[in-house]
Order: structure tokens, then sequence, then C-alpha cells
């Protein structure tokens, strides 16, 4: 459950949510959270070849599966029984990730972990590395910012020039100066 409630609040608050795979929009996170919600809320009567998937979540869970013949919005169940579908989503969304059980439907692949993939190190890169030309590009630059703090520090208009530089895009908060 807590997880569950840190992504939420993750996709309410900045719009994204990080699941295995990546970086998903708020939009599709809360997508997939009322598909796992309906789901662990279906009656058994229609859940075919999910009901042993549904029936592992539910165990998991310590719960029996509530015993209705007709699909409920999770709206209209008792704020009890939403909770316990709310603990079971978040148990079926456990058991995905962590591939006990395999899910199915369009954003199922997003509760997948996401594939090892070693990544090369490579070398640490040094100033010899970087061709001529752009090694001349940093000295220069280099040599234009210490010229500008040598200049600073003997003139106060250049001082106050380069403070202003340095400012840029910086927001005013106001005040004198």
């Amino acid at each position: 459950m807590t997880d569950l409630d840190r992504r939420t609040t993750e996709a309410l608050t900045t719009g994204w949510v990080e699941l295995g795979p990546g970086r998903v929009h708020a939009a599709v996170w809360f997508r997939l959270l009322r598909t796992v919600v309906d789901e662990v809320s279906t009656s058994l009567v229609r859940t075919g070849r999910w009901a042993t998937r549904l029936v592992a979540i539910w165990r998991a869970a310590g719960r029996s599966r509530p015993l209705r013949t007709a699909w409920v919005p999770f709206e209209d169940l008792h704020w009890d029984e939403q909770a316990k579908v709310l603990e079971a989503a978040a148990i079926g969304i456990a058991l995905v990730e962590s591939g006990e059980i395999d899910a199915g439907g369009a954003h199922a692949s997003l509760l997948s972990p996401r594939p090892y993939e070693p990544v090369d190190p490579g070398t640490a890169p040094t100033r010899s590395s970087y061709p001529a030309a752009e090694r001349d590009l940093w000295a220069d630059a280099h040599a234009a910012v210490e010229a500008a703090i040598a200049a600073a520090r003997g003139d106060p208009a250049s001082a106050r020039s380069l403070y202003n530089f340095l400012r840029m895009g910086v927001p005013h908060r106001g005040g004198a100066g």
C-alpha cells in the first residue's frame, strides 16, 4: 500500500511515475491503477482465465475474494471494502512486478521489471582525448573567464557587468540592485 500511495502522490505532484520500464505519464498510471482496481473487484463469475491469478492476489492479501455475482463500481463499495480492494490492487501490482504472476492488457508491460542491461563503463575522457578544435574552444573560454575576473577585481564597472552577466536568468526578488 505504501508503494501504491507513493506512486499516486508522485503522479499527482509531478505528473509522472517511475515504473519498471521507466517514467510513465500520470494519466497512464491512473488508467493502469483503475484497471487493476476493477480487475481485483470483478465478480468470480466473470473472471474466466484470470481466476487463478485473482485468487492468488486475494490469497496474498490474506483475505477471501468478495463474493458477488455482479460487478460493483469501486466508488459504490463500502469504505471497508474499498480499503480491501486497494490493498489487493497494491498486492497484485507487486506480484506482477516481481514476476510471480503475469498480466495481460495494453499497459501490463509497464509493471514488468526492467530487464538487466549491462552498460559498458567505457573510459573516462581526458583533456587530450578532446579534438584539437574543442580543446582550443575550452582554452579560449577559460581565458575569457579569467580575464573578466581579473578586470572585475580592479574596476567596479567591470565587476558590476560580470555580476549582472552571472545573474542572467535568475529571477529578480525586488529591492535595490
